[in-house]
């Protein structure tokens, strides 16, 4: 369906307002297949205005095919590897959610992927490196960052300051500086998070607490938000 009420032959963008009245957004959806349109593509952003009209060059980013995939955990009894595809009543599902015996939990996972760049990347997908990590948890209806109880960070892991301004890099801290790479199976990420630290930090008691851990890679923090992607792991804290 096209949106263009003026009848001018493009899609107008309406502003949308939050509650709070400091933010706005508008997009368009192209209905246009991946043989269509593709990362790196080149398109121009056109705005008409009265006095005059304003052509914005614009290229279509890269963006995530793959979420981040949790290849062992840890939660105190050793590392334990997921299969894939997970069953509905696998282990971290809603339905089977993993017991800890510890309050800190260790992963390793690899990276999300892309499509690879026809012409310029062999292969079909490409490992998603430069991305943002970390693991917001949700306490009393609202994001808790834990920026501060990473620790065993694997080596092209660096951790921010827990005191960073931009909360997005409270909630995820931790920054990979490995480059985009061909898919490899050695090339894993891994760190441990001290969940029982970081909850009782935002004043939670995470006795027999059972969370959802939203195992999550970010882009860039821009203003709106950040473009994430997240595996979901069900935990009961002991």
């Amino acid at each position: 369906m096209n949106y263009d009420p003026n009848g001018d032959g493009f899609p107008n963008l309406e502003p949308i307002t939050r509650p709070d009245g400091t933010f706005y957004v508008a997009n368009i959806r192209p209905l246009a297949t991946t043989a269509e349109i593709a990362p790196g593509d080149a398109f121009d952003v056109i705005f008409t205005m009265p006095a005059e009209v304003v052509r914005l060059p614009r290229s279509l980013p890269p963006y995530f095919v793959t979420s981040p995939a949790v290849i062992t955990y840890d939660v105190g009894a050793g590392p334990q590897a997921l299969s894939y595809p997970v069953a509905s009543d696998g282990p971290g599902t809603n339905s089977r959610p993993i017991v800890m015996t510890s309050e800190q939990i260790a992963l390793t996972m690899y990276r999300p992927q892309r499509a690879a760049i026809t012409g310029a990347e062999s292969g079909d997908w490409t490992d998603m490196g430069h991305l943002h990590w970390g693991i917001p948890l949700s306490a009393n209806n609202h994001e808790v960052a834990c920026a501060g109880y990473y620790s065993n960070l694997s080596s092209t892991l660096t951790a921010v300051s827990g005191g960073s301004p931009d909360f997005a890099l409270q909630l995820f801290p931790l920054h990979d500086t490995a480059d985009d790479g061909a898919p490899d199976g050695s090339r894993s990420l891994s760190f441990t998070l001290d969940l029982g630290g970081c909850l009782r930090a935002a004043g939670v008691d995470p006795t027999a607490l059972t969370l959802m851990l939203n195992v999550t890679a970010t882009g860039e923090s821009r203003p709106g938000g950040v473009d994430r992607t997240a595996q979901f792991l069900h935990v009961t804290m002991p």
